[in-house]
């Protein structure tokens, strides 16, 4: 009697490329990143501009790495974290030049990953553990907060939201979005600056909606894209302001 083979069933836990509706957002905050990379040099109103209009990009990619993390926390941690760690090493080559005149700072991608050893820390380690390790890796990453780019408030923000993602989406993205306006040091801004980057920053909201709305008309980008295309924005502004020289 022939022996019938099965395929082995995916993991009804992880999720394909398009599948959970998050594509569209992070194109969406991929052209924002753009737009505020590739006018920094073009003059103060330019700069400005773009840093505001761009405020949502951060918050959005956060949201999704934590729902997506705490979707599937063991098979996803570990690739999170080398993709994170291997791209950001490799952004802070071109991050620092296009910054060389502010001083040492971390691209996002390094923050990004702080957030998600946090979280991986705190799942295995945290307050209610023989050995609360967490408490250290906090007290690390406050320590480090200069050396944030956009301070420690986002892997700290990260790691409260992942505690509150699967039970209230709306209130890991408002945790987000706290974190996100402190990391840009919203408090130290002209009122009017600051009112305009918050308000910018809830673009996040309608990005991460309409795109799961219209996920079906994600396209199948390459899987490392998300990854590859922030130092290539950082090649890119610094070959516009090499020619504006």
């Amino acid at each position: 009697m022939a022996t019938e083979i099965h395929a082995p069933s995916p993991s009804p836990n992880l999720h394909s490329r398009n599948d959970d509706g998050y594509e569209l957002a992070k194109i969406g905050a991929c052209l924002l990143m753009i737009v505020n990379h590739c006018t920094f040099h073009l003059g103060t109103a330019a700069m400005l501009l773009g840093f505001i209009v761009s405020r949502a990009a951060m918050p959005t990619f956060a949201f999704i790495l934590v729902d997506r993390l705490m979707a599937d926390r063991e098979a996803r941690a570990f690739r999170l974290g080398r993709n994170l760690l291997l791209w950001g090493l490799f952004s802070q080559i071109f991050y620092g030049y296009f910054n060389r005149q502010a001083g040492f700072s971390t691209n996002i991608l390094i923050d990004f990953l702080a957030g998600v050893w946090l979280i991986s820390v705190h799942a295995r380690y945290g307050f209610k553990s023989k050995m609360p390790l967490i408490i250290p890796a906090l007290a690390a990453t406050a320590m480090l907060n200069p050396y944030f780019g956009y301070t420690a408030a986002l892997p700290i923000g990260m790691l409260l939201a992942a505690n509150f993602v699967k039970r209230s989406k709306p209130l890991a993205m408002a945790i987000i979005l706290v974190a996100g306006a402190l990391g840009n040091n919203v408090y130290m801004m002209r009122r009017e600056v600051a009112v305009a980057v918050v308000a910018s920053s809830f673009l996040t909201v309608p990005l991460i909606a309409f795109s799961r709305e219209l996920k079906k008309y994600s396209p199948r980008l390459p899987k490392m894209f998300f990854y590859a295309y922030y130092p290539f924005t950082y090649a890119v502004a610094i070959v516009i302001d090499r020619l504006r020289a």
